[in-house]
């Protein structure tokens, strides 16, 4: 699965989430970059199959705390 993919399985799967997918730059560090990713309007089932589709296609999965 590559990020096309994914992001197409995500909107197949769950319409109603809404994901963005950012590029961070580690220049200073490692000078790598990495892959993170945001969900909005999902439950907790919902996260956790997608970031489990995320960590296969090499995304770092979304560890954003929720207070609902």
């Amino acid at each position: 699965m590559n990020i096309s993919q994914f992001r197409k399985a995500v909107k197949t799967e769950f319409p109603h989430v809404k994901i963005s997918i950012r590029t961070v730059n580690f220049q200073d560090l490692a000078r790598d970059s990495k892959k993170f990713l945001t969900v909005n309007n999902e439950n907790q089932e919902e996260l956790i199959t997608i970031n489990a589709w995320a960590r296969e296609v090499g995304i770092m999965p979304d560890t954003n705390i929720r207070c609902r």
